[in-house]
């Protein structure tokens, strides 16, 4: 699994350039200054290659000034060489340590964060959500404002291809809690394919999925802990829909970033007190 992406601070020599003889050095200094703001105040670190599949990678140690002119503390910029033997700066996100851009270069040409999970959504990719009547505030005042004695305790997180779990506290995570409604039924089914449960893959994902203002209002959101766990207390008794984003960033060979993972949702109904435990996606 990817881990948490930290800051790190390491030595840097004063004298850009790791080593004048070294050619792959020159050519990824070259691509980090072009995407530097500053470019001349760039300095460079430790240097990591490898290679995965016949595809040769790297994470490079870079310094430069923030937008407001400041020295920074060095972040790691990964690249990729592709077929030609072209070097590509790979979109990986900021503050990254040697370890995080080496062990996500890794994974992503080896296969080893790819998700092969099929989607249980019937509807087409692109095809817009058209409710049969707007979301009414009132169908669920029986939860907006209200407080209960229930508490849904729960976990999410997916497993790659090879079997790596990834948890709910990934690059892209969120969890949300979503009051039972007519509105809320017919975008689980047009999202999911169904109303008791599913799973919608990140490459499925509707760029049309815009719902009412309104409705986005009513619901709750918990964040995950570092094991995947989340939980929402003082619920009134009623019907939710859980639903929970699992994403990570793949790099292809040309420097260029997709999202693996997906939305997954369940249907869970509490009363009287209950304390329920749910477990979204993978085991």
């Amino acid at each position: 699994m990817i881990s948490k992406l930290n800051r790190v601070s390491l030595a840097f020599a004063m004298i850009p350039g790791l080593a004048a003889c070294d050619r792959t050095a020159d050519e990824l200094e070259m691509l980090a200054r072009q995407t530097l703001l500053y470019p001349d105040s760039a300095q460079f670190g430790e240097l990591r290659q490898g290679k995965v599949g016949g595809h040769a990678f790297a994470c490079l140690m870079v310094g430069a000034k923030n937008r407001q002119g400041v020295q920074v503390e060095p972040t790691a910029r990964g690249f990729v060489q592709d077929g030609q033997g072209n070097w590509h700066q790979a979109d990986l996100p900021d503050e990254m340590n040697m370890t995080d851009c080496t062990e996500m270069l890794e994974a992503s040409l080896s296969g080893a964060n790819s998700y092969g999970g099929k989607s249980t959504r019937k509807v087409a990719k692109d095809e817009p959500f058209h409710a049969s009547k707007a979301f009414d505030p009132a169908d669920v005042s029986w939860f907006d404002g209200k407080e209960g004695e229930n508490v849904i305790l729960g976990s999410a997180s997916l497993r790659t291809k090879a079997g790596n779990a990834i948890p709910c506290p990934s690059e892209e995570a969120r969890v949300t809690l979503i009051p039972d409604s007519g509105y809320a039924r017919e975008r689980m089914e047009w999202l999911y394919g169904s109303q008791e449960g599913g799973f919608i893959s990140a490459r499925d994902g509707s760029k049309d999925d815009f719902p009412s203002r309104i409705y986005e209002q009513s619901l709750r959101t918990a964040t995950c802990d570092d094991q995947g766990n989340f939980a929402f207390g003082n619920l009134p008794d009623g019907t939710y829909f859980l639903t929970a984003t699992v994403g990570w960033r793949k790099i292809a060979t040309d420097g260029s970033a997709h999202w693996e993972g997906g939305g997954l949702m369940r249907r869970v109904q509490v009363s009287g007190g209950q304390r329920v435990q749910i477990k979204l996606g993978s085991s």
